[in-house]
């Protein structure tokens, strides 16, 4: 009997002892696997075109990708399909850009799309030559491949952090419930008590904050700020898929209070446009966040906020575009204040700093030059030879 307790507790020992080693190996098994599958991408970025612009790779090439979260479709363009060998699948979609331009766009079929060490495979996409896109080699990579990830941007080291889990946030950060029409992100906001819903998170605007005149309460402190002196009004064109619109009335000012979620901000540089989608851009986020995490796993925003917001630099008094071989003045400040009074809308003009049309290579030269200008003048030379330098107008 003692024998077979004995050799009953032996057995019993190392059936616990070897469930032991099995658990620890199961263990560690499943925490080798979760660290494989919980991986944190780290990539560079830059805002040097104004769009936040990151390698990523298409059929194994390497392609910039510009982050736009308000393009519900990643869209490509001609120049990036023949580098990457993208195909087009047959049949077109009719699509209305931001100046409510209709277009016809081709359906392609990107085989693999890779961000870091994460892949998208067969994603059906769309392709049309952007002016801008198309010259800069960019792909506009959308919310049908944004929202599969979770995302960390860094503004002040310019580095992107990508993860399949949602990221921890810090306690300092502030939090943003998400809603979303079609794939698009939006949140709510309030402005003098008055809540208003779907501001549209728009990383592909590269300006601060925009919106429609259906913001009563903003429309309404646009045109006291204009009466006062405050605000200016320009006539410009707004660059959308299809390239420049018509000329339309825009206001910019200095909002004075507004809540985005819970947190006040306070002289928030805004432009009330009539054709626009209320959003906040890309410099809305640099200016004035160290950190943006979006964790779409929860739907949610968290914003590490800037002690002092970056003062964002202002718009020139007027635009300058190369159309039809010629240089044409397509924006304007309409102020009597302003520094551009002695220009016409699509008045013809000789040079801009110097340079004329034939200076620059093509369109897409001088495209690209006009988009990383960050100078606070410009001088234009009139066909009379007269000579106005155009300066930064700075909203009060």
């Amino acid at each position: 009997m003692k024998d077979f307790i004995f050799i009953s507790f032996s057995s019993a020992r190392y059936n616990m002892k070897h469930c032991f080693t099995s658990i620890i190996v199961s263990l560690l098994f499943s925490v080798n696997v979760f660290a494989q599958q919980v991986t944190i991408d780290t990539i560079p970025f830059s805002l040097e075109t104004r769009l936040l612009v990151f390698k990523g790779n298409i059929n194994g090439v390497p392609i910039d990708f510009a982050f736009d979260t308000g393009a519900a479709t990643t869209i490509s363009n001609t120049n990036t399909n023949t580098n990457a060998k993208i195909e087009l699948v047959g049949g077109k979609r009719k699509i209305e850009d931001a100046n409510q331009q209709v277009a016809k766009i081709d359906n392609i079929a990107i085989k693999s799309l890779t961000i870091g060490k994460k892949q998208v495979v067969s994603l059906k996409a769309l392709s049309f030559d952007m002016p801008f896109l198309n010259c800069a080699n960019l792909l506009l990579l959308g919310q049908d491949v944004i929202k599969r990830f979770n995302w960390k941007i860094d503004f002040e080291k310019q580095v992107l952090y990508v993860s399949n889990a949602p990221f921890e946030v810090d306690s300092l950060m502030v939090t943003w419930p998400l809603t979303y029409k079609g794939k698009r992100p939006h949140i709510n906001f309030e402005v003098n008590g008055r809540k208003y819903i779907n501001c549209l998170i728009d990383i592909g605007y590269t300006q601060i904050f925009e919106i429609n005149p259906q913001v009563a309460m903003l429309a309404t402190e646009a045109k006291n700020k204009l009466g006062q002196q405050k605000a200016s009004l320009h006539i410009t064109s707004s660059m959308g898929l299809t390239g420049l619109g018509k000329p339309d009335d825009v206001t910019y000012f200095l909002s004075d209070s507004i809540y985005f979620g819970n947190t006040l901000f306070t002289q928030v540089p805004t432009s009330l446009n009539a054709k626009a989608d209320t959003k906040l851009g890309v410099q809305f986020f640099n200016s004035s966040s160290k950190q943006v995490v979006f964790n779409f796993s929860t739907n949610t925003i968290h914003l590490l906020l800037k002690n002092v917001p970056i003062k964002p630099m202002s718009q020139l008094d007027a635009r300058v575009s190369m159309q039809d071989g010629k240089l044409v003045i397509s924006g304007k400040n309409m102020n009597p204040n302003s520094s551009a009074t002695g220009l016409t809308m699509g008045e013809v003009v000789k040079s801009i700093n110097g340079k004329q049309y034939n200076d620059f290579t093509n369109e897409c030269e001088y495209l690209l030059w006009t988009y990383q200008y960050k100078l606070p003048t410009i001088t234009v030379e009139k066909m009379n030879g007269e000579i106005i330098t155009i300066q930064r107008s700075e909203l009060m």
